[in-house]
């Protein structure tokens, strides 16, 4: 399932186009073009963006102003096997007759 972000409100004038970019803004991806803006809309963040911890989202309205809007990725949690050590039994006793 891909990374989402949720928009739930934008300033400006209808309609609006949305991108994805990286942190210092030099790799952008349109995400949404020509986007009347409902009350809440969710997008996709497209790869290699979609494994960013944080990504910014451009908006330009159809006046040309832009609005950036900064959103942190937190990690989905994955299970993972983590092994268990099973003691063992030594009887030195037997160990220290066995010697001699």
């Amino acid at each position: 399932m891909p990374k989402q972000i949720i928009i739930n409100s934008v300033s400006g004038n209808s309609p609006f186009d949305f991108y994805a970019c990286d942190i210092t803004n030099t790799y952008c991806y349109l995400i949404a073009s020509s986007v009347i803006a409902p009350p809440v809309l969710i997008l996709d963040i497209p790869p290699p963006l979609d494994v960013a911890s944080v990504v910014n989202v451009k908006v330009i309205d159809s006046s040309g102003c832009t609005e950036f809007i900064n959103y942190s990725c937190s990690p989905t949690p994955t299970m993972t096997v983590t092994p268990t050590v099973t003691p063992t039994y030594r009887d030195w006793e037997t160990d220290r007759k066995s010697v001699v």
